[in-house]
């Protein structure tokens, strides 16, 4: 939203997001030690499905204006792209190899789970936020596009590099 609006506006439309709200809601409810019933998490299962072909439809719309006249903004796919597959990972990596040398907090599991959460591509509640934020949908929809196309190879390939140097680096410790 920072692109298209001041900053006061932008914190304005992030306040109204709901999804601070069930963050917040759902850390304090954690925090209290409230646990769901067993017959909720099979009620809640139900959602991956529902909100895999929502997102799949809000990504095709979002697609249908680039067609519209939107146009591809290459600068934005660029940017997007490479912020999300290189220079967020080599973080990641450099914080993972950063705690394992010097601050020994986090174990060898948690690393595996950073590593993949930071390779994995731009989620598809990107073009949703756009759109609640009206800030152009259809470059957020074409770079959750191009990002899962990508993914594709990047993903594997990554997990393939994750585990070499972490194999070499536990031999030589």
């Amino acid at each position: 939203a920072k692109g298209s609006f001041s900053t006061t506006d932008s914190l304005k439309k992030v306040v109204r997001l709901p999804a601070l709200y069930a963050f917040i809601l759902a850390f304090v409810l954690n925090l209290a030690g409230v646990t769901l019933p067993d017959a909720a998490f099979q009620y809640t299962g139900q959602f991956k499905t529902v909100f895999s072909i929502l997102g799949m439809m809000l990504l095709g719309m979002g697609l249908n204006g680039i067609l519209k006249g939107g146009g591809v903004d290459l600068s934005f796919l660029k940017h997007a792209l490479c912020v999300k597959h290189v220079i967020w990972p080599l973080l990641v990596m450099l914080f993972i190899l950063l705690d394992k040398y010097q601050l020994n907090v986090l174990s060898d599991d948690l690393y595996r789970v950073m590593f993949v959460f930071s390779i994995v591509p731009l989620a598809g509640n990107t073009v949703t936020l756009a759109i609640l934020l009206r800030t152009q949908p259809e470059k957020a929809a074409a770079a959750v596009f191009l990002s899962n196309i990508i993914a594709i190879i990047y993903v594997p390939f990554m997990l393939l590099i994750y585990e070499m140097v972490f194999t070499y680096l536990n031999r030589s410790i």
